[in-house]
């Protein structure tokens, strides 16, 4: 029992991890889909904004290079003096910073021209710095001074990075030189909040995050130092809140650093999830393209809370998982028990096989309504048959009745199916396979279905034969007794009969000599022979009385009586 109960905790525990791990998958199954949809549309965000800074951008180019006055400006900038480069640098400022206005609250953050040795010649977001070479740090401009192209997408510059959407000015076939209208990472993270209120942060490059990381696995203050911040843009005005939400989202970060880091290093768009500030959170990262069109190694860090589905899915697992505990167990336990049952059903059979072969009695179990039988060897060897030499059908007991007991037996059987009697007991006489008649005693009950119809019964045979030929052995001695007490009780109704005769003849002239006699002696005599003799025939009568009684005859009398004679006859 012991073992058996350990085989079912060993079984219990493989179906329900079975279970969980099937549960498990189907739960990460459907957060996939929600998060790769989720992810899908902060993609189709960022790339709508995206495209809007350069249709934005495309639109302002446009404007630019059919402006006479710019286009004039920057013919004579070629060949000028530092001085006059200096006057025509104020007067373009003037010029163009009602656009770059415009453009500002459009979200730009940059607007600068560039001439065609890569050396700066006017930032509108910082006039004051001009003159610098940018050959060696900004790709996009050697580009577009080498092969005068335009060129469209994010750049690491030498303080960070942006969305730069480079542009050549010609004039007359003539290269001028380049221009560019930028959007700062943050100003796309306001975007983003804006239209879905999730908090971002911006990394140029993925390295940096691995140091974030590396800081929340340690426990460590997950903030980087200004050198390391440097690659890590976040917008001055969310700079506070963009910690707070650092912190709030630093157990689902290091949870999850593994996964992280092989996505990051693969330049794949993933995201995780778990608990911040009690809730169900995710946090997407989505690559960055950069201006040459590969992914780069720039992210989108996204943060907010998941959707309610995600939420309803990781419940719904969670139900699922403690009812398939439950269910489990149950099952389990349900086949534990019917193999219990089962084992005590045969131990039952075992022992009920023990008490019927000790009884030295025959069962029969009559299936009634499919007319089907079983006979126990017992039952059979009681008739002289062997196991297989009488089939399973009733008429193996009934064909086989001595045909002047089938009545009695067919009646009594036919009662207790009516339902007269509650259970059947019928003597009757069963033909031994050598020709001999046994007497059996059959006793049985039927059971009845919901229909209250008899549907099995169940009997046991006795072989009685010994007793029913003892039975016989004293009925022949009783009636033998009952003739020799008819006998004796004839014997002596006659003789007290034939005494009475002579005793009636005696007393009869008993009482003619004393009418005839005067002598009081002889009468004294007299009546001592006559009461006497009326005492023999009192006890002759008395005899008879005992036939009577013998016979259930007797009557009883009341008289009166003299109690001074009774008296006098006894002193007598």
């Amino acid at each position: 029992m012991k073992n058996l109960k350990i085989v079912f905790v060993f079984i219990f525990v493989v179906l329900f991890s079975l279970i969980a791990l099937f549960l498990h998958y189907d739960k990460e199954s459907q957060i996939k889909k929600n998060v790769d949809e989720q992810l899908a549309i902060q993609k189709l965000h960022l790339n709508e904004i995206l495209e809007d800074y350069k249709q934005e951008a495309i639109d302002t180019s446009s404007i630019i290079a059919t402006d006479k006055k710019v286009l004039e400006i920057f013919s004579q900038v070629k060949n000028a003096s530092k001085e006059r480069q200096q006057t025509l640098r104020k007067e373009l400022y003037d010029y163009l910073n009602p656009l770059y206005q415009v453009m500002r609250g459009d979200g730009a953050s940059q607007f600068h021209f560039v001439l065609p040795n890569s050396v700066s010649f006017l930032r509108f977001h910082n006039r004051e710095f001009y003159d610098d070479n940018l050959s060696s740090f900004r790709d996009s401009y050697n580009l577009a001074n080498s092969v005068d192209s335009d060129n469209i997408g994010y750049e690491i510059g030498r303080f960070g990075g942006s969305f730069r959407n480079v542009f050549t000015l010609y004039k007359d076939d003539e290269y001028l030189c380049a221009f560019e209208i930028s959007y700062l990472p943050s100003s796309l993270q306001e975007s983003l909040f804006y239209i879905n209120k999730l908090h971002s942060d911006f990394l140029i490059n993925k390295k940096v995050y691995e140091k974030i990381a590396a800081k929340i696995k340690e426990n460590k203050n997950p903030y980087l130092s200004s050198k390391e911040n440097s690659n890590f843009l976040i917008s001055s005005s969310n700079m506070i809140k963009s910690k707070k939400i650092l912190d709030s989202y630093s157990s689902i970060l290091k949870d999850n650093a593994k996964l992280i880091k092989k996505s990051m290093n693969a330049l794949e768009s993933f995201a995780v999830y778990g608990k911040a500030d009690g809730k169900d959170a995710l946090v997407t990262f989505l690559p960055i393209k950069s201006f040459k069109g590969d992914k780069g190694d720039s992210y989108l860090v996204s943060y907010g809370s998941s959707s309610s589905y995600i939420s309803q899915v990781l419940r719904n697992y969670y139900i699922k998982l403690i009812a398939s505990f439950f269910a489990s167990l149950l099952i389990v336990y349900l086949i534990y028990l019917s193999i219990l049952h089962q084992d005590r059903i045969k131990k039952e059979k075992e022992r009920f096989q023990l008490a019927i072969d000790g009884s030295n009695d025959g069962i029969w179990d009559w299936n009634i309504l499919e007319n089907s039988t079983y006979f126990s060897s017992h039952w059979k060897k009681m008739l002289g048959y062997s196991e297989d030499e009488i089939g399973g059908n009733f008429s193996e007991l009934k064909g086989r009745i001595h045909p002047k007991d089938r009545e009695r037996f067919s009646k009594d059987l036919l009662n207790h199916l009516s339902r007269n009697s509650d259970v059947f007991e019928c003597e009757y006489r069963v033909k031994h396979k050598d020709g001999r008649w046994i007497w059996i005693l059959g006793r049985g009950k039927a059971h009845f279905n919901s229909e209250n119809m008899a549907a099995r019964m169940v009997g046991f045979h006795t072989d009685i034969t010994q007793k029913k030929e003892y039975e016989n052995n004293q009925q022949q001695i009783i009636e033998q007794l009952k003739l020799a007490s008819n006998a004796k009780q004839s014997f002596l109704a006659c003789m007290s009969h034939e005494i009475r005769t002579p005793m009636n003849a005696i007393l009869g002239y008993m009482q003619i000599l004393k009418m005839r006699e005067d002598d009081p002696k002889k009468l004294k005599m007299y009546g001592v022979i006559d009461t006497s003799g009326k005492s023999l025939l009192k006890i002759i009568n008395d005899i008879l009385d005992y036939s009577k009684i013998d016979s259930g005859n007797i009557d009883l009398e009341s008289k009166e009586f003299n109690i001074l004679s009774l008296f006098n006859e006894i002193v007598t």
